[in-house]
């Protein structure tokens, strides 16, 4: 499922660092969660739990505004997790590698 999407955008799934990275910063599963929400300021963004990270990308790669060379902006129409400033946001960034064949990063904004 996910492999037709990817290849149709031309991209390779995720790499284990860029995996690693999505997790622990932006999802609450996440092994850098507690540190980062239990204080009063978030330093990043954050997925509610059981959203889909890898859904929300493609559609974002697929509908999205491309920005720039490496980035893809859209506004989902429904609360997808926290962005910056602690608020709800249904709007998800979606950064590509340097080579542009994969994906980097997703998260709130």
């Amino acid at each position: 499922m996910y492999k037709d999407r990817l290849k149709k955008l031309g991209l390779k799934c995720f790499s284990k660092r860029n995996l690693q990275h999505i997790v622990n910063g932006h999802c609450i599963e996440g092994a850098n969660y507690i540190g980062k929400f239990v204080t009063t300021s978030a330093d990043d963004s954050i997925f509610f739990i059981g959203e889909n990270f890898l859904e929300l990308a493609l559609e974002v790669c697929e509908k999205g505004i491309k920005v720039g060379e490496q980035k893809y902006v859209y506004d989902l129409g429904r609360f997808v997790g926290l962005n910056r400033m602690g608020e709800c946001t249904s709007k998800v960034e979606v950064w590509l590698t340097k080579s542009l064949d994969g994906i980097r990063s997703v998260y709130p904004i």
